[in-house]
């Protein structure tokens, strides 16, 4: 995982709103993600371990039927789902913060950058997950990038990044 210089002051802006930025610059970090449903959701836990950090957010149709992911702090983004040779691709459309019944739009320029979540499967239950994010004036503010192995569905899953 590593992040910019531009990343790290990103990532402790938005620490308030419990933001899954990881502000590190490293290698080998073991990772566990626990994913479970939640409401309407799923829940995405990732603990990185070495006091690195550790990240939840929640997948969720908003009103429009449009997939976000939120973190309970408010930070959001709508993302873009495809697949691309045989990739499962997260991709940003734009970031917001929920405050109450609110969704507050946050220009692009002030935000990480366009995110960009790949899923590649690896075969025997592992799968590869790169996730970058671009911002359109200063390049890539964060990249994390780690194979997992998939035990079964909604399950604990460990790497290291």
């Amino acid at each position: 995982m590593r992040c910019s210089p531009l990343g790290r002051v990103l990532a402790w802006l938005v620490k308030p709103f419990r933001s899954p930025l990881v502000a590190a610059n490293a290698t080998g970090v073991p990772t566990t993600v626990k994913v479970r449903p939640v409401g309407t959701g799923v829940l995405w836990e990732r603990s990185f371990e070495g006091g690195v950090g550790h990240v939840c957010s929640t997948k969720e149709l908003d009103k429009s039927g449009r997939l976000c992911e939120r973190t309970c702090g408010g930070l959001g983004m709508v993302l873009r789902v495809y697949e691309r040779d045989g990739v499962l691709v997260f991709e940003s459309q734009r970031y917001f913060l929920a405050l109450g019944g609110l969704r507050i739009v946050i220009p692009r320029l002030l935000s990480p950058g366009t995110c960009r979540v790949e899923h590649r499967d690896l075969g025997d239950q592992q799968f590869r997950f790169t996730l970058s994010m671009t911002h359109p004036l200063w390049g890539e503010t964060f990249h994390q990038s780690g194979v997992f192995k998939d035990p079964s569905p909604l399950d604990t899953h460990r790497s290291p990044t």
